[in-house]
C-alpha cells in the first residue's frame, strides 16, 4: 500500500456528522491533489530545467485557475444558445476488501460546483492544511 505524504484520514476514522464527513473528504482529496499532481508537476518542470520557485508559481496558479473553473466562477461552459455544460467532480469511496473485480462504492460525494470551494481548500492545502484535528467527533 502506498504511504501518503501529505495526512489523510483513515474511513474508519471519519466523523459522523454528514457535513463534517463532507469536509474531510474535500481534505483528503487535497491531500491526494497535492501530492499527485502539484508535487508531481513541480518536480517535471524542475527536470525540465524551470527553477523550482518558478515551477511552483506556474503550477499553483494553473491548480487555482482550474479549482475555479471546476467551482463555476470561472470560464465559459455554453455549447449552444440554449445548452451549458456543467463539470462535476466526485469522491467515492470504494470499498476494496470485496474483491478487485467487484469493488464497492460505499459512499459518493460532489466536490465541485456544489462543493464549499476548491479554490479555498487549495489555499489551505499548499499550506499545509488538509484539517488535521478538526474532525474529532463530538463528546457524547
Amino acid at each position: 500500500m502506498h504511504t501518503n505524504k501529505y495526512p489523510v484520514t483513515p474511513y474508519n476514522k471519519w466523523p459522523h456528522d454528514e457535513f463534517a464527513r463532507w469536509v474531510r473528504v474535500g481534505n483528503n482529496f487535497g491531500a491526494h491533489l497535492i501530492e499527485g499532481v502539484r508535487d508531481e508537476a513541480v518536480r517535471a518542470a524542475c527536470n525540465k530545467g524551470v527553477p523550482s520557485d518558478q515551477a511552483e508559481k506556474v503550477v499553483d496558479l494553473t491548480m487555482a485557475t482550474f479549482m475555479a473553473f471546476l467551482d463555476g466562477v470561472i470560464g465559459y461552459r455554453d455549447i449552444d444558445e440554449r445548452h451549458t455544460m456543467e463539470y462535476v467532480l466526485q469522491a467515492k469511496v470504494i470499498d476494496k476488501s470485496v474483491g478487485s473485480t467487484n469493488e464497492k462504492v460505499v459512499e459518493t460525494f460532489e466536490l465541485a460546483p456544489e462543493g464549499d470551494g476548491l479554490g479555498m481548500g487549495l489555499a489551505g492545502w499548499l499550506q499545509g492544511d488538509f484539517g488535521q484535528g478538526r474532525d474529532k467527533q463530538p463528546e457524547a
